[in-house]
């Protein structure tokens, strides 16, 4: 601004010297015998000069300083609308979560409550979820700073059976999207801790359950003394055909909520979006293995091959049972291809027709 000011003074110049000039050749032309009255006009006429000079010159002056007083106005004006705007937002906050029935509320009167209604909100019944909590606090998990470790697996359990977003959940116990979102898995070694990165709430429960000395004591691949399940000694139809069967082994899919990016790999056949689980389990419906994260476009066979490169052991001389989609290998027993197994094709294979004559 200072820079066009000083132009514009220099133009101002200009002009009033180009004016002096015109007017000094119009005297030149005039009589030479006035030149003593000539001398006291152009006398005058200077002074005017100098004047209207000093004149336009103050004039530039003062709308230079009403300009720069205007944009200071506008800047104090954006300042204003910034710091009103950061003051609503993060110091006069609205109460979201203003519910008279918090989490912890909700959760006594679940464990207080009719047993029926433990069972549909949490998928197990109180005296279960009673026998969870003893097996989280053995394994060294406890209540947090604000948190009670009751509403720990209530929040775990209830988004393994709804499978709603964080922000219902945060609804559901009265707690911010932070509290239910980030958390330190108490698992973690202390170097992990300093520079942990924001897990799900019920991640670190799922940590506890997969971990020592929990999963350890309750999962356990089956090894080569395994003895043959009763349910196969038993039937004669199965023994002696399947004495060296130790459980069975197939693939589910669990619905997921993927990034835009990632949807057309997680897409499985359905067109659902899921990740597809390898699960394992003895004759006793015990899961004695779990392998998930797989996108739902991975096939059975690939989720197995990289199961059994891993951690899947299977014992010598034993095999599994599993259906059509996995490989035939001396590892699994799966039924020819052609060959009706569901249960309702046996139904209808045991039916005996009577001729009527």
């Amino acid at each position: 601004m200072l820079s066009n000011l000083l132009l514009y003074c220099d133009k101002i110049n200009e002009e009033d010297s180009t004016i002096s000039g015109s007017r000094d050749h119009e005297r030149d032309e005039e009589d030479q015998g006035d030149e003593g009255d000539e001398s006291s006009e152009d006398l005058e006429e200077s002074v005017e000069d100098a004047e209207q000079s000093n004149l336009k010159f103050l004039q530039a002056i003062i709308q230079f300083f009403q300009h720069v007083i205007s944009l200071a106005s506008e800047v104090v004006n954006i300042a204003g609308i910034a710091v009103n705007t950061y003051t609503t937002t993060y110091y006069n906050k609205q109460p979201y979560h203003t519910s008279i029935l918090t989490g912890v509320g909700w959760v006594n009167k679940l464990l207080n409550g009719h047993p029926e209604q433990t069972r549909c909100e949490l998928g197990m019944h109180c005296h279960i979820f009673i026998i969870l909590l003893q097996l989280l606090r053995n394994g060294g998990i406890n209540d947090s700073k604000h948190i009670t470790l009751e509403e720990q697996l209530a929040i775990f359990l209830y988004a393994c059976v709804t499978g709603i977003s964080v922000c219902h959940l945060a609804e559901r116990f009265q707690r911010s999207n932070d509290t239910i979102s980030k958390c330190i898995p108490p698992l973690l070694p202390l170097a992990m801790r300093t520079n942990f990165i924001p897990f799900r709430y019920f991640k670190p429960i799922l940590i506890a359950f997969s971990s020592r000395p929990i999963y350890s004591t309750y999962i356990r691949l089956p090894d080569a003394d395994t003895l043959i399940p009763p349910q196969i000694v038993e039937m004669t139809k199965l023994y002696p055909y399947f004495r060296n069967v130790i459980g069975a082994i197939d693939g589910t899919h669990i619905n997921c909520h993927p990034s835009a990016a990632d949807r057309d790999a997680v897409r499985d056949c359905k067109g659902n979006l899921t990740q597809n689980c390898l699960a394992a389990c003895d004759f006793n419906m015990h899961f004695t293995y779990m392998l998930s994260g797989f996108q739902g476009s991975a096939a059975d066979t690939h989720v197995y091959n990289v199961a059994h490169l891993t951690d899947f052991t299977i014992p010598p001389g034993k095999v599994y049972l599993a259906d059509a989609g996995f490989g035939a290998c001396n590892k699994l027993f799966v039924p020819y291809r052609g060959v009706c197994y569901h249960l309702a094709e046996w139904g209808r294979a045991n039916q005996v027709y009577v001729a009527v004559s």
